[in-house]
């Protein structure tokens, strides 16, 4: 099945016939594509444009249409990353270490709101623990993070306390995201329940636990890439992130987790793909049968034989009796 088909299938608006757009979902609030090159920059004013592989990130734009641009955090430099080609099955990333080791930590310009909401970030790691955080620091500020290790992987905290009980946390049984393979990480989170997928699958945890305290939204900057200090950055490539509020539905989770396997040549099983329509082949002709000649009605009953004249007889043995007489020596 066509993924646009597929689209409409899972909600997407039925007007939509053009390729799909994560614009087509409302509640997008920052997408960020190194695939376009031109929404990345060198500085940090966003006036000189990425242009080559190993060209410095201090700036990348926001292709939402909120305005939510990201920049180098607090300008400082040794927070930039690197824009490399042809690192994520052949499509560019940008390198959370620059060529001097340095993190890259991107934050928006404006406070980014996020109550119920759905993360998606395609990504390569070999290590670290911050695809982004919301908020400056979450262990004494309300707040989310997603990461690619196991401990923890994904906490939210949108109450507006910092008591016990007001988290929502989820520890993989292993370190999901650091095997330096190219794939598309989704956090999600409604009051109460929070999930975590790997490529449409969700990831087994370790442990988990719900907040008890009620919900609240939160309104913070996201930084992008580590904390907004520059500590526990990730470390490999980021191509792609999309960060939705209110939360998609699993439908649309699952339509936008295929675009993105698809548009990044990821290698996984799509998700709640509807079963191709199996080719039918025609059918083969019977041959037309032979034409039948017609049937010959044998007659098979016997006529009974005539018995010969009576004269024939006589005339027979009379010519037997001569030859006998005259032949004979």
């Amino acid at each position: 099945m066509r993924l646009s088909k597929l689209m409409r299938l899972a909600g997407r608006p039925p007007s939509a016939s053009a390729p799909f757009s994560p614009l087509d979902y409302a509640g997008l609030q920052l997408w960020l594509d190194a695939r376009d090159i031109t929404t990345l920059y060198q500085n940090d004013t966003l006036t000189t444009p990425v242009a080559a592989n190993g060209d410095l990130v201090s700036g990348w734009k926001d292709k939402s249409g909120n305005g939510n641009h990201t920049r180098i955090e607090g300008g400082f430099l040794g927070f930039r990353g690197e824009y490399n080609t042809g690192v994520l099955n052949g499509f560019p990333g940008v390198n959370t270490r620059n060529f001097a080791g340095n993190v890259l930590c991107l934050d928006t310009d404006n406070d980014v709101t996020l109550n119920s909401f759905t993360v998606f970030c395609v990504v390569k790691a070999t290590g670290g623990l911050f695809f982004y955080e919301h908020g400056p620091n979450l262990n004494g500020n309300p707040g989310s993070y997603f990461g690619p290790t196991a401990e923890p992987m994904a906490r939210v905290r949108h109450a507006t306390t910092t008591d016990a009980g007001t988290t929502s946390d989820r520890y993989a049984t292993t370190s999901w995201g650091t095997g330096g393979t190219p794939l598309v990480g989704c956090q999600t989170f409604t009051y109460p329940i929070q999930n975590c997928y790997k490529n449409g699958t969700e990831i087994s945890y370790a442990t988990s636990n719900n907040p008890t305290e009620p919900n609240a939204a939160v309104t913070a900057k996201l930084f992008i890439g580590a904390r907004s200090s520059g500590a526990f950055g990730v470390e490999g490539y980021i191509g792609e992130m999309l960060f939705y509020s209110p939360a998609l539905t699993a439908p649309q989770r699952t339509a936008v987790t295929d675009y993105l396997t698809e548009r990044w040549s990821v290698s996984a099983m799509m998700m709640a793909r509807a079963p191709e329509v199996p080719t039918v082949p025609e059918p083969t002709p019977e041959p037309e049968p032979l034409p039948v000649e017609p049937a010959i009605i044998v007659n098979t009953e016997e006529k009974p034989k005539k018995p010969f004249p009576k004269w024939i007889v006589a005339a027979a043995a009379i010519a037997a009796i001569l030859a006998i007489r005259f032949l004979w020596p």
